[in-house]
């Protein structure tokens, strides 16, 4: 892992999957305030990388995929 030093954050690549669930979160609460379509694909980017962590719980994983797929099926109902 290469941290930042200014930081002292990794990269986005290799954030834990607790911060990577409170960025989609944040993103996800912008797309239901605002139905920012950007604000949605970002939080399906991130809730991706976690169903995608073997590291992370399974419980986690599974229910970031469930969202993912929501997020998804919203956006196909909208193009």
């Amino acid at each position: 892992m290469h941290a930042h030093p200014e930081t002292d954050l990794p990269p986005n690549d290799e954030q834990p999957p607790a911060r990577l669930v409170a960025g989609a979160l944040a993103h996800l609460a912008r797309h239901m305030e605002t139905g920012c379509p950007r604000a949605a694909s970002l939080a399906i980017l991130l809730l991706d990388k976690v169903a995608s962590d073997p590291e992370a719980d399974g419980h986690l994983r599974r229910h970031a995929r469930d969202l993912v797929e929501v997020l998804e099926r919203e956006d196909s109902a909208v193009h």
